[in-house]
Formats: C-alpha cells, structure tokens, sequence
C-alpha cells in the first residue's frame, strides 16, 4: 500500500495535509451557505420589502385624492376648508406618482413590468376624470356640481378601482416574491446545515483512523524499536 511505503515524515505530513483540506472544505460549505442566504436576505430587504412599502403608501395616497376629490363636491369654493381639499389632493396626487416611481426602480420582472404598464394607462385615465371633475367643481355653479358629483360616482371611481386592483396585484407578487425567498434562504440554509454535519463526521471518522493508521505504523514500531534498544543496553 502506497501509505505504508512513506517514510515518518511523510505520513505525518499526509495526515495533517488530509486533516487541513477537511477543514478547508467545511469552511468552503459554511462560506458558500451562508453567502447565499446572505443573497437571498439581502433581496428580500433591499427590493421585497421597501416595494411593498411604497405599494402600500402609493396606494394610500391614492384613496386620500379620492378623498379630497369627494369633499371638494360638497364644499364651498369660496371657504379656507375648499382650499386645503384643492392642496391635499395635489399633494396625494404627486406622492402617489412619486413612491410608484420608487417602487418601479426596484421591479425585477417581467411580469410586474407588464401589471406596471397596465396600472400607469389607467391610473393616467383615471386622473384625467379625477381631475375634469375638480374643473367642474371650480365652476361652482349647480349644473357643474352636479357633474363633478357624477364623474366622481361614475367614470372616476370606475377607473380608480382598475388602477387600484393593479396595485394589489403588484403587492401580492411582491409578497409572493418575499415568501419564495425566504423560503429559499431556509432550504440552502439546512442544506447546508447536512454537508457541514456530513463533513464533520466525516472528519470525527478520518481523524480516528489517522489515529489508528499513525499508532500502528509509527508508534507501534517505534516502540519496539525503543524495547529493542533498552534489551540490547
């Protein structure tokens, strides 16, 4: 056998040699493992998370212009309280537009690249009437306000609950999205949990035999060769 024919020097050498590349190999897995958890958390928390929470807040600004827009209808366009509805709604406005922008820059896929395309055509139509029925309001005569008070019960809210069932849509994918990652970052976290367990049997089990292997052909003969040496004195 090869081992049996290295001198001292080498055996020990190849134990240890052996002992260092186990060791090398555990820590590779570890590494690795933990890298790609690392991949799939840092997802999660850089691009899952925060888009749900724009989707969440764009969404809420939304509802808000909806908000102001109805209470526009029934204030008077002459009063402090009409003109704080006219600010709120141009700010819910904006901000709605802003955060989905936000989210946009963090969209990965194709899929969520086709509901956004979907979401800004019929949010851009329903801002269009949202934004006749505060024209009409503005008017301020009967027949105006009896228009507004239509387009916002009618066409405007038609297509503000289009654009918003877009919004849940990109959320739950968002969600989903989470979900799966998590989901992966468990799985590559057991398996790498059972390579490292494996290894470290596997080391517990060449450790004992380099033991055994080094005792028998190292120490044994030197022992005997002591005892030879001490019979012969």
């Amino acid at each position: 056998m090869f081992l049996n024919r290295l001198k001292l020097k080498g055996r020990l050498l190849t134990s240890f040699i052996g002992m260092i590349a186990l060791t090398c190999l555990v820590g590779a897995v570890g590494y690795v493992g933990i890298q790609k958890v690392n991949g799939e958390l840092d997802d999660i928390f850089r691009r899952r998370l925060p888009s749900i929470d724009f989707l969440i807040e764009a969404d809420r600004d939304l509802q808000q212009t909806l908000v102001a827009e109805r209470s526009l209808i029934f204030a008077e366009a002459t009063s402090d309280d009409y003109k704080t509805l006219v600010g709120e709604y141009d700010k819910n406005m904006a901000q709605a537009r802003e955060r989905f922008e936000q989210f946009k820059a963090l969209v990965a896929t194709p899929e969520e690249r086709a509901i956004i395309q979907t979401y800004e055509k019929d949010r851009g139509e329903w801002e269009a009437v949202s934004r006749q029925v505060v024209k009409e309001r503005q008017a301020d005569t009967p027949e105006s306000r009896a228009r507004a008070r239509e387009l916002s019960l009618g066409p405007a809210q038609r297509k503000f609950e289009a654009a918003r069932d877009h919004l849940d849509k990109l959320t739950g994918m968002s969600l989903e999205f989470a979900a799966n990652d998590q989901k992966s970052a468990a799985a590559i976290h057991r398996q790498a949990n059972v390579i490292l367990v494996l290894a470290c049997g596997v080391g517990v089990v060449l450790g004992l035999a380099a033991s055994w292997w080094l005792n028998r052909s190292v120490t044994v003969p030197l022992r005997r060769s002591i005892g030879l040496l001490n019979a012969g004195s």
